[in-house]
């Protein structure tokens, strides 16, 4: 509950203040700090001389409230340059750091007041101070970061920065020029390339401005680092490119511009990924569309030794758009990756029924094999039965794959078995009757199962 005295501060009632003040059992040392804290929120610099001059309960510049600021980080927040100078005069230290380790140059810099930064760098204020604070991020790339460009030059013409000083190593080494284009200044990336801010410099990771150009909202500022002369396809510590960071953070419009510039379509990132592997990871339909168009080859294998195909993943997501997708611009519906698991294979794990059965048929109409068996013997039909039992999966998509042709004795069958399955049409003739016959009515699971599954 509010105080007399905090009442009366807020309503910025000098002589009520100053009678409290001089009670002190309306004077509660409480009461005065939060007060203090409360004037210098305000701007009310009057107050905070008023509440300095009490002869009974002085306040203390040390208090921190509840919201773990002292009055001195209120009042450059407020912009009273009045209010800093009573609370310096007060004994205010200007340096102080608070939980995050920021500064009141930092926060000077987050509300671009130009007068304030001046002031506080004349009264002795760490520029480069970003030993505290858990980003890294001197008061300098605060201002970038919050696009303030009267604030950022305020900087360069204090001449007490670098336009290419770098945030703590262990929190990126970024440059201002880094967090310029990361953030979609493009003014401000201008304005540090001006005054000799570097497009080469590389940070901790070894990420250079083009690599965080690709994950800017602005596609104007990526294509203005190219223009530079910004290296498309350099890549970063990891082996990652623009494109690569482009398609990371869904940025349809980067990952065309470096396409139009000549970047590598088929480069790989650290995890062996090619782009249109990692389009479809990140499930952008318009990015796969758009390196489909530009020449990505949908059966290029990812990571070999995995066997990793856009197909298999795309199936896996239960992405539909982008099966069909890969699908029409020539994606083998047949390509095997870990245990020689195919797409159908895959597409008997969706939980989803609609995808499940939506993605089956695209695969089927594509050409895919019905009873290609994985390393384990099991053919999609196989793994179709143990989801429908262990799922508890509909029996329509089994249906499905029955009625396209599916059957189950091929995990244990000999060579010379398998010829006869295969010239068949398809299905053995011990099962011939049975399977085709549910073709017409619903499946019993357990017909199924006596069909030996496993055998």
């Amino acid at each position: 509950m509010s105080s007399k005295l905090i009442n009366a501060i807020e309503s910025d009632d000098f002589e009520t203040v100053k009678s409290l003040l001089s009670e002190p059992e309306h004077c509660k040392l409480y009461d005065v700090n939060e007060g203090l804290c409360m004037a210098a929120k305000n701007g009310q610099y009057e107050m905070i001389r008023t509440l300095f001059q009490s002869c009974v309960r002085r306040p203390s510049v040390q208090y921190i409230d509840q919201n773990q600021k002292r009055a001195f980080e209120y009042a450059v927040l407020a912009g009273s340059i009045e209010s800093v100078r009573i609370l310096l005069e007060a004994g205010a230290f200007i340096n102080w750091s608070d939980e995050n380790g920021l500064q009141p140059l930092h926060f000077a810099a987050q509300t671009g007041n130009v007068s304030m930064i001046n002031f506080l760098i004349e009264k002795g204020a760490h520029v480069y101070s970003a030993r505290t604070v858990k980003e890294g991020l001197t008061p300098f790339h605060v201002a970038v970061d919050y696009g303030h460009m009267d604030a950022v030059r305020a900087f360069i013409d204090s001449r007490t920065v670098s336009v290419n000083m770098k945030t703590k190593l262990r929190q990126g080494g970024q440059t201002p020029l880094h967090r310029a284009v990361l953030k979609s200044h493009l003014k401000i990336a201008e304005l540090l390339i001006d005054q000799g801010a570097s497009i080469d410099t590389r940070d901790s990771e070894g990420r250079q401005a083009i690599h965080y150009a690709a994950q800017s909202d602005d596609p104007n500022v990526l294509e203005y680092v190219i223009k530079l002369g910004a290296q498309i396809d350099v890549t970063e510590n990891c082996g990652r490119r623009a494109i690569h960071y482009a398609i990371y953070n869904n940025k349809e419009e980067n990952v065309k511009l470096l396409l139009k510039y000549g970047a590598d379509i088929h480069a790989e990132d650290d995890n062996a990924y090619l782009p249109l592997y990692s389009g479809v990871l990140v499930e952008s339909i318009e990015i796969v569309r758009c390196l489909l168009l530009a020449g990505a080859d949908p059966n290029k294998c990812n990571r070999v030794s995995r066997q990793d195909y856009a197909i298999l993943m795309a199936v896996s997501l239960g992405n539909v758009e982008i099966v069909q997708m890969l699908l029409d611009a020539g994606a083998d519906p047949n390509v095997t990756g870990t245990n020689r698991s195919t797409a159908l294979h895959k597409c008997q794990k969706l939980k989803n029924k609609e995808v499940r059965e939506a993605i089956l048929s695209m695969l089927i109409k594509s050409g895919a094999r019905l009873n290609v068996s994985d390393k384990d013997g099991y053919t999609p039909l196989h793994n179709c039965v143990m989801q429908s039992v262990l799922g508890n999966f509909s029996l329509s998509t089994m249906k499905i794959l029955v009625q396209a042709g599916s059957y189950l004795s091929t995990g244990s069958s000999s060579s010379a078995n398998q010829d006869r399955i295969e010239t068949n049409n398809g299905i053995a003739t011990r099962e011939a009757t049975l399977l085709q016959s549910y073709s017409s009515q619903d499946i019993n699971i357990w017909d199924l199962i006596r069909l030996e599954i496993y055998s």
